[in-house]
């Protein structure tokens, strides 16, 4: 849950994924680091999506 606090966490790419992200961001008028943290919470929010279905079809086939 977010509480107002942030923490900066720094990545390497090429110069052309930067150039990309660079023109997502200003098509969507964000800043680049907006729009990496919002790619990033989508992808969290997607593997957590994934471990619960594949825990419960665990469970369901019986298995540990």
């Amino acid at each position: 849950m977010r509480d107002g606090r942030t923490e900066k966490v720094t990545f390497t790419c090429t110069p052309e994924m930067k150039e990309y992200l660079v023109n997502w961001a200003s098509d969507d008028r964000r800043s680049i680091s907006n729009l990496v943290e919002g790619l990033v919470a989508e992808a969290i929010n997607q593997r957590q999506a994934n471990s619960k279905a594949s825990a419960l079809k665990q469970k369901d086939k019986g298995v540990a």
